[in-house]
This record gives structure tokens, C-alpha cells and sequence, in this order.
């Protein structure tokens, strides 16, 4: 089994050859270091006539005039000056020799086409492990080594490529957690394939849950996303069950025993009934006219008369209708449950 890492040094290079010369110096530069460190004899030393270090495309016992030279050339010496990777393996699974192997083949996959190297096998601890410096400034065509997620899969999955050639064990990949929303859109969804009988039913059914369905037919994929904006989630991420053709299975089912109208059946809209005049108390002994004028000629009447073509004519503001976003509501109170456990 073995775990990898790999990040940048940045410094200058200065130093190198004083810090290689004698470690007991305490300020070196972040290449030298790592070269140094890298090469200790203390930790590659396999017996009195061997070290496990290997230079690709550069000396072993000159790594750091090999590197800089190349560095030189393209004029590229600031900056990221090197990358520092390691590989570890489980205690007792690997030979000194093997894990050094490994390490060679490791590098030479994954760097050996475009960068200089220097692979060393570390013994001062339980497990072995091989330590990687790799010239930022590639010997081909002087570009600078690009760090992207992409490259450190690359690393990972060679490494754990060779792992399995020579039988070893492997750290398993945990699944990517799921997006909590991708439940949430679920159950929309569900509770909309309940409610509607069609197309046109179903898209009003997710909206009134806060939801937007797309399926445009110029467009591969279906998708569903939030009302607040959110990214759009194409179908088939949520499972085979809940894609376009699984959906459109269920609202003819729906059609055919149900009818057209399910959705209308089920959130019936609502009726608007006029509010009637009623006289209070004091219109007690008062004439028909006399009511009469005091209800259409009145101060209240005359009141609301204003107010409204002050509403018409723009000086009052319009009232807006709130916008009630469940799953913006929903996530927003999972924060604060989280907030307070924290606390």
C-alpha cells in the first residue's frame, strides 16, 4: 500500500552547495534543502558500498548543478524551483530494493519525459519510502511544471498502478461524498411525479417546490435546478430512476388513471370572493340615503379612491409578492443546526 504527496518549493538557490557541503548549517535554500535531505546518507545508506538514490536525467551526486543549469538556460531561477514528492509503503510490505525500484519506475512514468529527478529511498523510519525532487523547469522545452489536480491523479494512480504489478496492496479511493441538494431535488421530484399527470404540470409542480425543470429537446440532457439560480443538476446524476424517460413512464400511468387534471385535483386554486359591505354599528338609525352616500361618497371610499390612482400613477409603491425559495430555506437552517452544534 502506498501513500503519495506532492507539493512546491519556492526559494532561491544560492545556498545550495554551502548547505550540501556542511549540514550543520541552519539557512539554505528550499532546493537544497530538499536535495539534501533527499540524499542523507544517514537515511539512503543501504551498506557500506550502496545508496538507494537515482538521478533521471541528472547525476545523482551532482543533482543540483544538473537542475540549475537547466534553470539557467531558460532563464527560470525564481519562482517554484522544484516540486517535492513522497511514496510510502506499509511496514514490512516492501524490500529497500523494491521500493527503490518502484520509485525509479514511478518517476520515470510520471516526470521522466520532460523533468529532471532525483529519486532517493529513505530507511530511517518503519516504513520505506522514496522521496522525489523534480525540477521545476523541464529540460525539453523549458516550460515550467503546471500544477493541476489532474497531475496529482496521474501520480496517484500510477503509483498505485505499479502497487498491483508487483503485488501489493493499494489504498482504496473513498466514493465523493454526495451533494446533500442532490436528496432534496429527489424528493421534489417524486412529490411531483405524484401530483401531475402532465409535462406541463410536472414542471409547475417542482416550480411551486422552488425548482426549475429543463428539458429542452435540442439539448442532450434534462436537468433540474434550484429558483434561486443554483447550478443547474443534469437527471441521470440522481439515478436511473429519476431520468427523463422513467418520468415521462409515471405521468402517462398518471394520465391514463387520473386524466389530465391531477395537479388542479390536488392543489385546487384558490377562489376569490369579494368582500361584501357591512354596516356597523353606528349606521344604527340612519336612512338608506344617508348609508348610501356615506358608503360611496364617504371619507373611507374617498380614501381608497386616492390611494389607488396614487398606485396608478406610481407614487406609491407597488406591492411586490415575498419569494419563498425552499431549498435556499432548507440549506440556509441546516447551517445554522450545524453553527449551533459547533458552538
Amino acid at each position: 500500500m502506498a501513500v503519495t504527496k506532492i507539493w512546491a518549493i519556492k526559494d532561491s538557490l544560492q545556498r545550495v552547495l554551502d548547505y550540501a557541503a556542511n549540514p550543520d548549517k541552519t539557512e539554505y535554500d528550499a532546493l537544497a534543502q530538499t536535495l539534501h535531505y533527499a540524499e542523507n546518507d544517514a537515511k539512503t545508506k543501504l551498506n557500506e558500498s550502496a545508496q538507494l538514490v537515482t538521478g533521471i536525467h541528472c547525476r545523482a551526486n551532482h543533482a543540483w548543478e544538473d537542475m540549475r543549469a537547466v534553470q539557467e538556460r531558460f532563464g527560470k531561477t525564481d519562482g517554484v524551483v522544484a516540486l517535492h514528492a513522497y511514496q510510502s509503503f506499509r511496514e514490512g510490505e516492501v524490500t529497500p530494493e523494491q521500493c527503490h525500484e518502484i520509485g525509479v519506475a514511478l518517476a520515470r512514468k510520471v516526470w521522466g519525459k520532460r523533468f529532471q529527478v532525483l529519486v532517493a529511498t529513505h530507511m530511517n523510519t518503519d516504513n520505506l519510502h522514496n522521496h522525489f525532487v523534480i525540477n521545476s523547469v523541464s529540460y525539453v522545452d523549458g516550460k515550467k511544471y503546471e500544477q493541476r489536480r489532474s497531475q496529482y491523479a496521474e501520480f496517484r494512480e500510477t503509483s498505485d498502478k505499479l502497487c498491483r504489478e508487483y503485488g501489493l496492496s493499494v489504498v482504496e479511493q473513498p466514493k465523493a461524498k454526495e451533494p446533500a441538494r442532490y436528496a432534496r431535488m429527489r424528493e421534489a421530484i417524486d412529490q411531483a411525479r405524484e401530483d401531475a399527470s402532465t409535462a406541463e404540470d410536472f414542471h409547475r409542480a417542482l416550480y411551486r417546490q422552488g425548482y426549475i425543470f429543463g428539458s429542452d429537446p435540442n439539448r442532450r440532457y434534462a436537468t433540474i435546478r434550484a429558483r434561486d439560480g443554483g447550478r443547474a443538476v443534469r437527471l441521470y446524476r440522481l439515478g436511473e430512476e429519476y431520468d427523463l424517460a422513467a418520468i415521462d413512464d409515471r405521468l402517462r400511468g398518471n394520465y391514463l388513471l387520473y386524466g389530465p387534471r391531477l395537479y388542479e385535483r390536488k392543489h385546487p386554486p384558490r377562489q376569490y370572493t369579494p368582500k361584501r359591505y357591512r354596516p356597523k354599528d353606528g349606521c344604527a338609525g340612519k336612512g338608506v340615503l344617508q348609508i348610501f352616500f356615506e358608503v360611496f361618497f364617504g371619507e373611507s371610499q374617498m380614501h381608497r379612491l386616492y390611494l389607488y390612482y396614487c398606485y396608478q400613477l406610481g407614487i406609491l409603491p407597488k406591492k411586490q409578492q415575498p419569494r419563498i425559495n425552499r431549498p435556499e430555506l432548507e440549506r440556509i437552517w441546516k447551517d445554522t443546526e450545524k453553527i449551533l452544534a459547533e458552538h
